[in-house]
């Protein structure tokens, strides 16, 4: 604990950005002096990962000593070779010095866990180990395409090895074509900015557009935006919120925010066809469901909102088993509300089912009795054998209450008790 306590006063004299943006490592710092190891490693590792060679020797040194961690020379030695790369003198001195008391075969291990690391962690290193710099062009050229997105990441943003647009855009299109989503994101950002290529909208919204679809949030959010503005395909409101809306649901809170500001400008109409297509589209890409007919489910969707009482008990039928969508007990019961007050004795039977069972409402025995005995009023036996059973567990005053309200909405939707 005393060479930590010696390392901390290093960095509390050469580290004053920390100290004044009162960040997590300063809370590490005290979580560490405070004998809370394990809070420590935990607000110091994500720093770590994200490329501060300070916290990448503090692990190092923890490791070594067993504090919050078990003994483990490797991982000691691990943390001081990233740090070293990432130019922190000391981690190399302490580096060396782990290494006096491992053997050759830890010591290489080690270094390969270094190397694995600045793989996966392209980000949080500057100098990248010129080992995993050649263990990435080798497992791409042998057709890898994780290895392929990493060694475009690094040439990207310039970690490891000069930055080289023209070299990321090269690696980033090997892994796009193996359906990396990482890659095809990327691919298409370099596209949209004219990073190493010339500006190409349409040939990023199509990279973008294969990304987006294998649920990446960011490509999901840059490609609403390009529909919003019509940049490589023609303007689409309701396609830009429906890819806005997916960010949303995927972590991306700028998705939100954009879609949000962009529903100001749409029709109430256009917003629930965009709702609409989200939900198609979550259901269409959920790897456990079966296949989905879109354009049939859409179809279905416009015919009922134009109106059509049958597509619209359809609808919710579709909403409330969970056919070709999301099981959606509530957008089911909105449904069938509306074809209900058309007249749609199947829509007021499974309103009383929904309130019966609490199905995408508050249990309500009195509301489900009234829509069991409007049902009734078509003879359809099903809904007197249900209101005469839920009829046994209500009061006196329940009972008057649901006939009171049957005949509130009698009166107010004169013909919707029809038979269909």
């Amino acid at each position: 604990m005393k060479r930590l306590g010696q390392v901390f006063a290093i960095i509390l004299i050469i580290g004053q950005p920390w100290q004044s943006r009162a960040d997590p490592f300063q809370d590490a710092t005290w979580a560490y002096e405070a004998g809370d190891f394990a809070a420590a490693m935990a607000l110091w590792l994500p720093l770590a990962e994200g490329g501060n060679a300070q916290a990448q020797m503090i692990l190092g040194i923890m490791h070594e000593d067993g504090r919050g961690v078990p003994f483990d020379p490797i991982l000691a030695h691990m943390w001081q070779n990233v740090a070293a790369a990432n130019g922190n003198e000391k981690a190399r001195q302490l580096r060396d010095t782990v290494a006096r008391y491992m053997t050759l075969a830890q010591v290489t291990e080690a270094q390969k866990r270094a190397a694995g690391w600045v793989i996966e962690h392209p980000r949080g290193i500057t100098l990248a180990p010129v080992s995993a710099l050649s263990e990435l062009r080798e497992r791409g050229n042998g057709g890898d395409a994780e290895a392929q997105f990493k060694h475009a990441e690094i040439y990207d943003i310039g970690k490891g090895t000069p930055q080289d647009f023209g070299k990321a855009l090269l690696w980033y299109d090997k892994a796009a074509r193996k359906g990396n989503a990482g890659a095809q994101r990327n691919l298409g950002i370099m596209y949209y900015g004219a990073r190493g290529v010339v500006q190409n909208h349409p040939e990023a919204a199509k990279w973008l557009r294969l990304a987006a679809d294998q649920g990446d949030g960011q490509a999901q959010v840059i490609l609403g935006g390009m529909h919003e503005r019509g940049e490589g395909m023609a303007r689409d409101a309701v396609r830009a919120h429906m890819w806005l809306n997916l960010a949303g649901a995927h972590g991306i809170k700028s998705g939100r925010g954009t879609r949000d500001e962009l529903a100001k400008k749409m029709t109430p109409v256009e917003i629930a066809k965009a709702q609409d297509l989200a939900r198609l589209w979550m259901a269409a890409h959920d790897p456990s469901g079966p296949p989905v007919d879109v354009d049939g489910i859409m179809w279905r969707l416009e015919r009922a909102r134009r109106g059509d009482v049958a597509q619209m008990f359809l609808v919710g039928m579709m909403y409330d088993i969970g056919h070709d969508v999301r099981q959606d007990y509530g957008e089911a019961v909105s449904w069938y509300l509306k074809a209900a007050a058309k007249g749609h004795v199947g829509a007021q039977y499974n309103l009383g089912a929904a309130y019966y069972l609490g199905n995408g409402v508050a249990q309500d025995f009195v509301e489900a009795h009234k829509w069991f005995s409007i049902a009734n009023l078509t003879g359809l036996k099903r809904a007197i054998v249900n209101r005469d059973i839920i009829s046994k567990l209500m009061t006196p005053a329940q009972l008057a209450a649901a006939g009171q309200r049957k005949r509130d909405w009698l009166a107010g939707n004169a013909g919707a008790a029809d038979p269909n």
